[in-house]
């Protein structure tokens, strides 16, 4: 009969799509079944650039990752494979070209050993409650650039991250890092390492002779000027340098760093700025003494033609009225102008 032909093609259809049988008696038409494409959603991973320098007197900087709470970007093609397949529900984290993996802020405890795809080339993986980071993930992402696992309970990283060759990125603030041992050779790519508030003891001499490094931030962590293990020849070509509440004692030879722009040692206990580690500071912009026991500026500052930011509030400086140091870098430096020999003013500028 006409009625038993159609839950024929009922059945037919039901089968072929691999769903419930339909209802015999219902007028509804057999609906579509679902694609790939249906469900998959598109964005692109964003990262946010901190505010390293953490200064007390400073406004402390907000960690949110726009990444956690984007919508995911996966493959669309139902025919293939997606990227990251072994990775399980975090493969959809994983941007379209397969180079990004964002699984900021996902209260992750692990993360997988195996599953990556090797065209990775960041991983952001901060804001979790991660201990560890699976050497094997080093292994499989021979590409890696940038690796950000800020804000977890790390208490080492894979010894063989350093031999990543095109690792250019590092950041690690808030763990429970005690060193840095991936880098027991200069890097050749890396241009940053970000690994405030820890519990670092002692840095690497190879991490100051990586030939690319422009940015360092070692804020609130247990370092001393000996554990810093600074060369005594010029090397990296660093342009931001933060090593803030630590237990330095005396200046770094910040001389031996000429492309530093910005300086921040604020806190440490320091009590004289030696003119030597100073003067070949010729693009210098900021430089943070506050809250130190330096009690007499050099006047040589005033010889900095690029300083504009100068703090050194907290500090017993007797010569410098506190009515000046109120009113800000440009009148400490006038008053420090008119100290210097008449020599010393030619072609000072402020």
């Amino acid at each position: 009969s006409s009625q038993q032909l159609s839950s024929q093609r009922a059945r037919g259809f039901d089968a072929l799509y691999n769903r419930p049988p339909s209802n015999p008696g219902s007028d509804r038409p057999p609906s579509r079944p679902t694609s790939a494409r249906d469900t998959s959603a598109s964005a692109c991973v964003t990262y946010q650039q901190a505010d390293y320098h953490q200064a007390p007197h400073r406004q402390q900087p907000s960690y949110q990752s726009a990444a956690a709470n984007a919508p995911f970007q996966t493959m669309t093609n139902s025919r293939s494979a997606p990227l990251g397949a072994g990775l399980g529900d975090l493969a959809r984290n994983i941007t379209k070209d397969g180079t990004e993996l964002s699984v900021s802020g996902m209260s992750l405890s692990q993360l997988p050993a195996a599953g990556y795809p090797e065209s990775l080339t960041r991983i952001d993986a901060s804001f979790n409650r991660l201990s560890e980071v699976p050497q094997a993930l080093v292994d499989v992402v021979p590409t890696l650039m940038a690796l950000d696992v800020s804000q977890n309970g790390l208490v080492g990283l894979p010894p063989d991250l350093g031999e990543c060759p095109e690792l250019k990125s590092v950041k690690v603030s808030r763990n429970k890092l005690s060193e840095l041992g991936f880098i027991s050779w200069p890097l050749p790519s890396l241009t940053e390492v970000i690994a405030d508030r820890n519990a670092i003891s002692m840095i690497p001499q190879a991490l100051w002779l990586c030939p690319r490094l422009r940015h360092v931030s070692l804020c609130c962590n247990k370092l001393t000027a000996a554990s810093l293990q600074m060369p005594d020849t010029v090397a990296a070509p660093l342009e931001h340098l933060d090593l803030g509440e630590n237990r330095l004692g005396v200046l770094p030879p910040l001389g031996l760093y000429p492309n530093l722009i910005e300086v921040h040692v604020q806190q440490n206990g320091i009590r004289e700025l030696p003119v030597e580690h100073l003067l070949p500071l010729q693009r210098v912009h900021t430089l943070d003494f506050s809250m130190n026991d330096v009690s007499a500026l050099p006047p040589q500052l005033a010889l900095l033609p690029r300083l504009q930011n100068l703090t050194i509030i907290g500090n017993p400086i007797r010569a410098i009225p506190q009515s000046v140091q109120q009113r800000g870098a440009t009148a400490v430096l006038d008053l420090l102008k008119k100290r210097l020999p008449d020599e010393a003013l030619a072609g000072v500028q402020h």
